[in-house]
C-alpha cells in the first residue's frame, strides 16, 4: 500500500510537472510569435504558370554558403516571381549587384533559425542575370537540395492550398477529436474511479494535430514568421511523449510505475535543456532533435510493453487489437517522418495523416466506450449501494444504515434526533390485513419524511418505530409547530374507509455531552417523551 500510494503521488508530480511544461511551451511560443524577426527584408506574394528553372552553374563559396547562377531569364511579366522552398537557410537573390531579397537570421535569442521558408521573389520585368546565395545555418541540411521555379504567386498558393487540402482537414480533425475526448474527460471526471486515459490520449491527439497542421504547406506559406512556426513544430514534438507513455500505461492497465515515470521524467528534462541551449544560442532546436526522437521511439517501445504486459495479465481484447494497429500506423509514420528528416527520403503525406487519424478515431472510440461501460457499472453500483441503505417498504434508510451513522458519529454535538412510534398498527394489521398494515406504515413515512426530511435523514429502525437526526438544534417552539402540522397530514392520510385512525407518537431529545455517553442515550430520552405522547394522544382517542 504504501508503495502504491508513493506512485500515485509520484503520478500527480509528474501530472503538474507537464502541465506546468506545456504552460511554458505555450509562453514560449508566444514569445517566439512576439519578438522574433521573419527575416524577410522584401518579400512580394504576387505571381505564372509554375516552369521549374535550372541552374546554369553552382558555386561553392564555402561547407555552408553555395551561390546558384541564372541567366537568360526573360519571361517573367509584371506579377511574376522567382520561387524556392529553404529550410534553416539565410537567403540572398541579387539581379546584377541588386539585392533584389534577403532572409536572414536575426541576433535576437528567438532568431537561432531562419526556419523551413517559402521564398517569393518579385523580378524586373527583364531579368536576366540572377544570382541565388544560400547558406546552411547546421551542417544537417549543408546537402538540402533546393529547387527554384517561376510562376505566379496566387496560382502557385492556390494550388498548394488544393493539394494540402486534404493533409489540413485531417490535421484539424485529430485536434477536434482530441477536444472532444478532453471535454468529455472533464465532463465525467467526478463521475469516473477510473485514471485518466481519455484525458492524455486527448492531449495527444491535440498535440499531434497541432504539429501535422504546421507540417502542411497552408501553414508554412501563410506564417510569415517561420522561426517561431519552426520553434513551435519542435516544442509539440517535445511535448508528445509524455501523454503518449501515460495514456498506454492508463488505456491498457498496466500497473508498473518506474519505466513509465522514468521517461516522462526524461522527456522533461529533455524538454528543459533542449529550450535553454536553444535560447542561449549553444545549440538549436534543429541540432538536438535526436534525443526527442529517441524518446518518441522509446514510447512506442513502452507501447509494445504495455500491449505485452497487458495480453499477459487480462488476455486478448478489443484494447490490444485497437492499440496494436494503431501502433503499425505509428511506427510507419515515425520512420518516414524521421527519414525526411535524417536522409531527406520522403515525410509523412496525406496517407500517413490518415493513418493516424483513423487511429485516433478508433481509440476515442475505444476509451468512450469503456468510459460509458464504467459509467453504467458505477451507476448499477451505487444503486446497489443505495437499496442496500433503504428499508424497501417506506424508502427511507434502513435500521443498517442508522447503526452505521451511530457508529460513525458516537458522540455528535449540537445534534437533535427525534423518534416516532405508530400507534394503531397492530389494530390495522388484525382488523384489516397486512396490505393496509403496510399502507398504515407508508403513510405514516411520507409524513415524517415532508416533515422533517428537509432538515435531517429519516430512519425506520423497526417495525412501527421511526428516527429522524437532524444536525443542528430546533426551538421547542419549531418542534412543536413541525409535530401540529403532522397531526393534521394524518387527518389526510386517514382512509375513510378504514375506521382506524392514523396516528404517529412523537418525542425528542438534544444530544447532551454532559449526560450522555453517546447519541443512543439521548434517543432512550426521546423515546421517554415519545411513549408519554402516544399515551397521552390514546387516552385523546
Amino acid at each position: 500500500m504504501e508503495t502504491s500510494n508513493s506512485g500515485k503521488r509520484l503520478d500527480k508530480k509528474i501530472t503538474y510537472a507537464y502541465i506546468i511544461l506545456l504552460i511554458l511551451a505555450v509562453l514560449l511560443t508566444a514569445l517566439e510569435y512576439a519578438f522574433a524577426n521573419d527575416g524577410v527584408a522584401y518579400d512580394v506574394r504576387t505571381v505564372v504558370d509554375r516552369e521549374e528553372l535550372c541552374p546554369e552553374r553552382v558555386e561553392i563559396i564555402d561547407q555552408d554558403t553555395r551561390d546558384f547562377y541564372f541567366t537568360d531569364v526573360r519571361v517573367f511579366g509584371e506579377a511574376d516571381c522567382l520561387f524556392f522552398c529553404s529550410s534553416h537557410q539565410n537567403v540572398e537573390v541579387y539581379q546584377g549587384d541588386h539585392l533584389l531579397y534577403q532572409l536572414k537570421r536575426g541576433n535576437h535569442i528567438f532568431d537561432r533559425t531562419t526556419g523551413f521558408h517559402w521564398n517569393f521573389v518579385q523580378m524586373e520585368q527583364k531579368a536576366s542575370f540572377l544570382r541565388v546565395r544560400v547558406q546552411a545555418l547546421f551542417p544537417q541540411i549543408r546537402e538540402y537540395q533546393l529547387h527554384f521555379y517561376k510562376g505566379n504567386a496566387f496560382k502557385i498558393f492556390m494550388e498548394q492550398v488544393r493539394e494540402d487540402f486534404g493533409n489540413v482537414m485531417v490535421s484539424i480533425m485529430d485536434v477536434a477529436i482530441g477536444i472532444v475526448l478532453f471535454a468529455y474527460w472533464v465532463t465525467l471526471k467526478k463521475r469516473l474511479k477510473a485514471g485518466n486515459g481519455l484525458l492524455y490520449f486527448g492531449l495527444f491527439s491535440i498535440l499531434m494535430g497541432l504539429w501535422s497542421f504546421g507540417e502542411t504547406a497552408i501553414f508554412q506559406m501563410t506564417i510569415a514568421n517561420r522561426p517561431a512556426a519552426s520553434d513551435m513544430g519542435y516544442l509539440l514534438v517535445m511535448l508528445l511523449p509524455v501523454p503518449f507513455i501515460l495514456f498506454a500505461r492508463d488505456f491498457l492497465e498496466v500497473e508498473e510505475r518506474k519505466i513509465s515515470n522514468g521517461l516522462c521524467i526524461f522527456s522533461f528534462v529533455n524538454s528543459v535543456c533542449c529550450v535553454i541551449l536553444h535560447l542561449s544560442g549553444v545549440l538549436a532546436h534543429k541540432q538536438t532533435a535526436t534525443t526527442t526522437h529517441l524518446l518518441l521511439v522509446a514510447a512506442l517501445c513502452y507501447m509494445v510493453y504495455a500491449l505485452r504486459t497487458h495480453i499477459r495479465e487480462i488476455g486478448f481484447d478489443s484494447r490490444v487489437w485497437v492499440n496494436m494497429a494503431g501502433l503499425l500506423i505509428l511506427a510507419v509514420t515515425c520512420v518516414l517522418d524521421l527519414s525526411a528528416f535524417y536522409i531527406k527520403a520522403g515525410g509523412i503525406d496525406v496517407i500517413g495523416r490518415i493513418g493516424l487519424l483513423f487511429y485516433i478515431i478508433l481509440v476515442g472510440f475505444q476509451a468512450a466506450r469503456d468510459t460509458l461501460k464504467q459509467l453504467d457499472q458505477g451507476r448499477q453500483a451505487e444503486l446497489l449501494v443505495e437499496l442496500a441503505d433503504l428499508d424497501n417498504l417506506t424508502g427511507l434508510y434502513n435500521r443498517n444504515t442508522y447503526n452505521k451513522w451511530v457508529e460513525d458519529h458516537p458522540r455528535p454535538d449540537g445534534t437533535t434526533i427525534l423518534t416516532f412510534d405508530l400507534n394503531y398498527l397492530k389494530k390495522c394489521n388484525d382488523t384489516l390485513g397486512h396490505a393496509m398494515g403496510d399502507l398504515y406504515i407508508r403513510s405514516a413515512a411520507q409524513i415524517i419524511a415532508q416533515v422533517f426530511e428537509g432538515q435531517g435523514k429519516c430512519y425506520r429502525i423497526g417495525g412501527d418505530e421511526f428516527c429522524v437526526i437532524v444536525n443542528g438544534l430546533i426551538g421547542s417552539s419549531e418542534m412543536e409547530e413541525k409535530f401540529s402540522k403532522m397531526e393534521e397530514m394524518e387527518k389526510e392520510y386517514t382512509p375513510k374507509e378504514a375506521g382506524i385512525p392514523l396516528q404517529i407518537a412523537h418525542g425528542y431529545a438534544y444530544f447532551d455531552k454532559y449526560q450522555d455517553a453517546d447519541i443512543e442515550k439521548s434517543r432512550e430520552r426521546a423515546d421517554k417523551k415519545m411513549y408519554d405522547n402516544k399515551k397521552l394522544r390514546k387516552e385523546k382517542g
